[in-house]
């Protein structure tokens, strides 16, 4: 038997699958309507993708612009936990798929 969970993210994924999107924006954008809009990760999550996605655009092509070690060691802990989340988020849909 499947966990709700199991059965819910399997309709988000046909669904993102059905709405591939083409631009960063309208990538994080549906990463929300799927996945936080419907409680798979928190709200925080989106935000910190946010967060570093602007990070990194502003590596790329602002190359005049530093940031300091606090700023860094925050943005590693927002991807170790987004790392994290999105582990255990499949994890477990790979225990429910093999019981």
């Amino acid at each position: 038997m499947t966990s709700p969970e199991y059965t819910e993210s399997l309709k988000a994924f046909d669904k993102a699958a059905d709405a591939i999107d083409k631009t960063h924006q309208g990538t994080k954008a549906k990463f929300t309507e799927l996945f936080v809009k419907t409680d798979i990760f928190p709200a925080e999550t989106s935000d910190s993708i946010s967060m570093l996605f602007d990070y990194r655009q502003e590596a790329d092509y602002d190359l005049d612009e530093d940031i300091s070690y606090e700023e860094a060691a925050t943005l590693i802990d927002k991807a170790s936990e987004i790392y994290h989340l999105t582990n255990t988020y499949f994890q477990k849909i790979m225990a429910d798929i093999q019981q």
